[in-house]
């Protein structure tokens, strides 16, 4: 820790960088530390703040405040959905399993992996978290609502936190990357209001955060020797199924009746 302090910024900046995105995308050469994680959190805080001022002041200039919250969210999930998806491929590449009943054990091998990919994953998302309750702090401090914004992120991250440093296993919240699609068709609609479908998000939800949530939490509770892990995804699980609730019951019976009935609007 203290080797960490007595290193210039620009040289704790690119020895995380030169050895966190080579072993990212290859086999690293070191496993990474409690000082890199903190590196690149602080990184990610930075990237999220551009891609939310950079976009306010050029693509999406003529924004309401309300719906520029989702210029970075848009961003976060989708880099989240296809990290998920490259993991996935990764995991079962370095680890195939032999038949159906050996995917639960062998995704369980590479969830608790150490691995630099994981950590720029959990790093990433709790950068959002962050950077999105620093700035609903201070710039729109009316659009942040307790559930979504100051529990979520809040609570997401701490448990970013505690399964990059203390678990040492980012992989755990790596399977469930792929969960941040509904999150990104969300925040497009939101910022470009024709590409706005409530049917389309209301079906993906369903199929990521309550389908595919629930596989995972039964994989996790039969194979995971982290105990507390199933709790948390049951927890997530509940969270989930409350906000699914709340769109059927809003949306649900007519988007299945008439799929095209909801047309795109604005807030």
């Amino acid at each position: 820790m203290m080797g960490f302090f007595l290193e210039t910024p620009g040289v704790a900046v690119s020895r995380v960088l030169r050895d966190g995105l080579v072993g990212a995308m290859y086999q690293p050469q070191r496993a990474y530390t409690r000082e890199d994680a903190y590196v690149c959190t602080f990184l990610y805080v930075l990237i999220c703040y551009a891609c939310y001022f950079v976009g306010r002041a050029t693509v999406y200039r003529q924004l309401s405040l309300k719906r520029s919250t989702y210029i970075h969210a848009g961003v976060v999930a989708t880099v989240c959905t296809l990290q998920g998806v490259y993991w996935y491929l990764e995991a079962f590449r370095r680890f195939p399993p032999s038949g159906l009943a050996d995917v639960g054990p062998q995704l369980d091998r590479a969830m608790r992996e150490p691995s630099w990919m994981g950590m720029h994953c959990t790093t990433y998302y709790a950068a959002y978290c962050i950077a999105d309750l620093s700035m609903g702090l201070i710039l729109y401090p009316k659009h942040m609502s307790v559930l979504e914004g100051w529990i979520h992120h809040t609570l997401y991250t701490w448990l970013m936190h505690w399964l990059t440093i203390n678990v040492r296993g980012p992989g755990l919240y790596c399977c469930f990357l792929p969960l941040e699609l509904p999150t990104a068709l969300r925040a497009y609609g939101q910022l470009h209001p024709r590409l706005r479908s409530d049917f389309g998000f209301g079906v993906t939800f369903g199929l990521t955060r309550v389908a595919l949530n629930a596989v995972l939490l039964v994989s996790i509770y039969l194979y995971c020797d982290v105990r507390t892990s199933w709790k948390i995804a049951a927890l997530i699980l509940s969270l989930h199924l409350y906000w699914f609730t709340l769109w059927v019951s809003k949306y649900g019976s007519k988007s299945f009746r008439e799929p095209h009935a909801l047309k795109p609007h604005s807030r």
